[in-house]
């Protein structure tokens, strides 16, 4: 992210988690965030208009506006304590054991349409897409 005087972000989001506490050895969280990052220049080495910084001002390069993640926890019902394999020796062997997991669905980066400024004659910078004209 660029770092200048005048230069302002912001991320704004809404939260929602879902738990579902241990009964007969399972436990489930859900979470879901929709949210939205905005700033000027993120995603661009350079400024692109050094004239009219509000012009850059959009998604950061880092937004992302739709998280869900869940996961679960399972107690294998074997062991001591447990409805299955409850002597002595499999009590030890095979109680204690769980299966874990955990799913994450992201959506994309965004995406900046820019061209190359060679039409200009100023290397490393960029333009606009939409203001890649011959230049007089």
């Amino acid at each position: 992210m660029l770092r200048t005087d005048g230069i302002s972000g912001n991320h704004n989001s809404l939260q929602a988690n879902l738990n579902k506490r241990f009964s007969n050895g399972l436990s489930l969280t859900a979470a879901y965030t929709f949210s939205k990052a905005m700033d000027i220049g993120s995603d661009q080495p350079g400024f692109t208009d050094n004239l009219d910084l509000r012009r850059q001002y959009g998604p950061a390069n880092f937004d992302r506006t739709h998280t869900f993640v869940a996961s679960h926890i399972y107690e294998l019902p074997f062991g001591k304590g447990k409805r299955f394999l409850t002597n002595d020796m499999e009590s030890r062997i095979l109680g204690g054991w769980q299966v874990n997991g955990i799913f994450t669905a992201v959506t994309g980066t965004p995406l900046t349409a820019s061209a190359d400024a060679t039409a200009c004659n100023c290397p490393g910078n960029s333009n606009f897409a939409d203001a890649v004209s011959p230049v007089n």
